[in-house]
Formats: structure tokens, C-alpha cells, sequence
């Protein structure tokens, strides 16, 4: 019985060996297949690395952006308190007993500032680019409705130091 036993194992040692040597046989007979994996490995850790750098990148830009936002949005807020705190000398000198008739008289530039503030408060999106001189607000661009247009020119004027809008130039969006 031990010879059997001896036998038999020696059978399925063979086996064993020959299955062994049959698996390393065929992953080393085959460089392409060991190529093709090494390739996709290759691949698969470039783009995890693209991917990584690509998400690095667009944290860093919202961080820049989030930065100019509130940069601009400072600036804002300094140039319409130096606005609202910087009034013009009247042009003419008011009779001592009227002050309904002083007139206040803004630099094109400060007039500018002031109407394209009010136009940023009456539409969040606007389109509309602003030009100011001596007085007369030109108005380029589109706006969102007739309706819309017509409350801007009324608004813009009150505005003090505005003497007359022109809106020829701002135009209603094709429908």
C-alpha cells in the first residue's frame, strides 16, 4: 500500500509540477500580454495623475477667482463711498434763500461710476456699457424688455448731474 501511496504522490507532484511549469510557461511565453498589462497600468496611473493635477488646477483658479470677487467687490464699495461722500461745488452760486435750485455737478468719470451702479442694482445681468459727457449718459447694448429700458431712462434721469440719457444705442434681444 505504501508503494501506491508513494506512487500516487509522486503522480500528483508530477501534476503539479507540469501545471506550475505550464502557468509560468504561458506568462512568460507571452511578453505581449505582460506588455499590454504593463501599458494599461501605465495608463490608468497617467490619467489618476492628469486627473489629480486637473482638480489641483481648478481648486487654485475658483481660490483665485473667489479673491478677484471680493477684490472688485471692495473696490465697489470704496468707490461708491468716495462717490457718495464727494459732492461737486454747485456751478452756479444759490441765492442765499433758495436751496431747491442748487445743482450738483459730477466729473464724467465719477457720473460714469454712479450710473453704472444704478444700472448693477435695477439689472443683475447686464449687458449695457455706459458713456458719459457733460452731462448726457449714452447707453450701448441690450436690455431685457421694453419695459426695462423705459424705467432705466427714467431712472438714470433723476440721477443728480444727469442732463439728458440717450438710449438710441440700447436694444431690445431678438426674439
Amino acid at each position: 500500500m505504501r508503494a501506491r501511496h508513494s506512487a500516487m504522490s509522486r503522480t500528483i507532484s508530477i501534476w503539479s509540477l507540469a501545471l506550475i511549469l505550464a502557468a509560468a510557461a504561458a506568462c512568460s511565453a507571452d511578453p505581449a500580454k505582460k506588455e499590454k498589462a504593463g501599458f494599461i497600468r501605465k495608463m490608468e496611473q497617467e490619467s489618476e495623475a492628469f486627473a489629480k493635477k486637473k482638480m489641483e488646477e481648478r481648486a487654485r483658479q475658483e481660490a483665485r477667482n473667489k479673491q478677484q470677487w471680493e477684490e472688485y467687490r471692495k473696490r465697489m464699495e470704496e468707490e461708491a463711498a468716495r462717490a457718495a461722500t464727494a459732492v461737486a461745488p454747485p456751478v452756479a452760486a444759490a441765492p442765499a434763500s433758495s436751496t431747491d435750485d442748487v445743482q450738483i455737478v459730477l466729473s464724467d468719470k465719477d457720473l460714469t461710476f454712479v450710473v453704472l451702479n444704478k444700472i448693477r442694482l435695477m439689472q443683475h445681468r447686464s449687458t449695457i456699457s455706459v458713456e458719459c459727457k457733460d452731462g448726457v449718459v449714452k447707453l450701448f447694448g441690450e436690455a431685457e424688455s421694453a419695459e426695462v429700458k423705459q424705467r432705466l431712462v427714467s431712472e438714470l434721469k433723476k440721477l443728480p448731474g444727469v442732463r439728458r440719457v440717450d438710449a438710441s444705442e440700447l436694444y431690445l434681444p431678438v426674439q
